[in-house]
């Protein structure tokens, strides 16, 4: 796949954008479910999504968006996931272990 030097940080940015938002939603999220119950959710669509952006890269994108913009979707959502999951992750380990073992 060939993309421009400014469509590749534009979605590097878009990534820590959506990591950004995840800490935000995730932990309203988990503060009504819980974090047990969000944890292993959003673990398995970090690894849908950042899978998918394999599978997109190869595969010359369809009639609608680009193969770019198909990438930058499967990278937000890969940074929207991955992110909301170590915040959360951390949370639990705060919760875990004490203060002076930390």
């Amino acid at each position: 796949m060939n993309v421009s030097l400014e469509n590749a940080a534009l979605i590097t940015a878009n990534m820590q954008v959506a990591v950004t938002i995840a800490t935000i939603v995730v932990a309203l999220i988990a503060d009504k479910i819980g974090i047990h119950r969000i944890l292993p959710f959003l673990y398995f669509m970090a690894a849908v999504f950042i899978a998918s952006i394999g599978l997109v890269s190869t595969s010359g994108g369809f009639m609608l968006l680009s193969t770019t913009a198909l990438v930058a979707v499967a990278v937000f959502f890969s940074g929207f996931f991955v992110g909301g999951g170590q915040n959360s992750a951390n949370a639990l380990a705060s919760i875990y272990y004490p203060a002076h073992i930390r």
